[in-house]
């Protein structure tokens, strides 16, 4: 479709720039979303498709499977407060899947959109070959993927053949990418204490990082799992693991999460009130011994532990709640920054899976249970 020029905004959004340089140009590591192999001195942008473009409102990349819900396996904080809005056609916006998600997902816009404003990090604009991300909006979508039509993934692919960094003048060289506290990721050694009694695996991990351990019966298919442990835990190293196979093979990556990254990685005996303004969704989950969550105007419900699944990362937690009596809940935390380590809040944003599905959006604050 022809060539364009981004300026980027390296001043008002160093977090969001840096990263996206350091992918660009291969200095970044990231992982394999697939097999959890870290990808070193490999430039992610490289022949990568536009997986979404929606007529008349933008055009998003970034996306190594092309699915729209994998990264370069860590996120990074929003820089929404940087004074920068979304109030002209063409600038280039950090995706995410709610606070503090920003990985390596963006859009360029085609028009003004600034209901995207405090919630999505402006972090630069087209400066040149806006005819050719008006051409690419144009193109047609409606591809059959996963068995499905994905209404807004273009029916050819179009792909980013190469980006190329240019650095003008004093200040943009003295700008350095390594040093604006993003997180890190490295290949972690993957050990088997008594293999005779079970399989036990073991991988070193310290206070203040995510381990994700990813497992194969035939180093095709791949299943993976988590842990992240905050800046006050005790280094693990023991991993449980069932295993089926007659064989099984194992990677590990460690993200080591800057130290600003300090959110709980366990959310046992704190209770977290939730108020969505916009619809009165206002509810309070309390982490004891038997966790609830009591919804203003109905009641308490216990919160079913073995359907619900929590995630938490040095900036947050994504939580998936289902209890006995309302219906599933699934929302983003992602902690003011600097993060309160005795009381952290922040913006949440989410859905409540009614029939038509309610919207989730406002804040959170955590406080222990006593």
């Amino acid at each position: 479709m022809g060539d364009f020029t981004l300026e980027l905004y390296y001043e008002e959004s160093p977090k969001t720039v840096a990263n996206f340089v350091s992918l660009a140009e291969g200095s970044r590591k990231w992982i394999d979303p697939v097999t959890g192999i870290v990808q070193v001195n490999k430039p992610y942008f490289d022949g990568i498709i536009f997986h979404r473009v929606v007529d008349a409102f933008m055009n998003q990349v970034g996306s190594p499977q092309g699915t729209g819900s994998d990264g370069p396996g860590y996120t990074f904080p929003d820089e929404v407060d940087n004074g920068l809005l979304h109030d002209e056609p063409y600038l280039l916006s950090s995706a995410n899947s709610g606070p503090h998600t920003n990985g390596s997902q963006l859009f360029i816009t085609v028009v003004v959109t600034n209901w995207l404003d405090g919630i999505h990090t402006v972090f630069g604009k087209v400066s040149s070959g806006t005819d050719v991300i008006d051409a690419i909006n144009d193109v047609d979508v409606g591809k059959i993927f996963n068995g499905n039509i994905d209404s807004t993934r273009p029916v050819v692919d179009v792909s980013i053949t190469s980006v190329v960094i240019r650095r003008v003048g004093p200040e943009a060289n003295a700008f350095d990418v390594t040093a604006q506290g993003l997180p890190e990721v490295e290949q972690a050694e993957v050990g088997i204490e008594n293999p005779e009694s079970g399989l036990n695996l073991t991988v070193n991990q310290a206070a203040g990082t995510s381990l994700e351990v990813f497992q194969s019966p035939d180093m095709v298919t791949w299943s993976s799992q988590s842990r992240h442990l905050d800046s006050d835990s005790l280094p693990l190293s023991g991993i449980g693991l069932p295993v089926d196979q007659s064989q099984e093979f194992f990677r590990a990556v460690i993200v080591d999460w800057p130290t600003e990254a300090s959110f709980p990685s366990d959310l046992t005996g704190w209770s977290i009130g939730i108020e969505s303004p916009l619809n009165g969704f206002d509810f309070t989950l309390n982490f004891s011994d038997e966790p609830t969550l009591f919804l203003e105007g109905s009641g308490t419900f216990l919160i079913n532990m073995e359907l619900s699944r929590i995630d938490t990362d040095g900036y947050g937690s994504s939580l998936l709640i289902y209890t006995n009596g309302l219906v599933p809940l699934n929302f983003r935390l992602g902690s003011d920054l600097p993060i309160n380590g005795s009381a952290p809040s922040g913006r949440m944003t989410g859905t409540a899976f009614t029939g038509a599905g309610i919207s989730l959006n406002g804040g959170f604050t955590m406080t222990p249970l006593p």
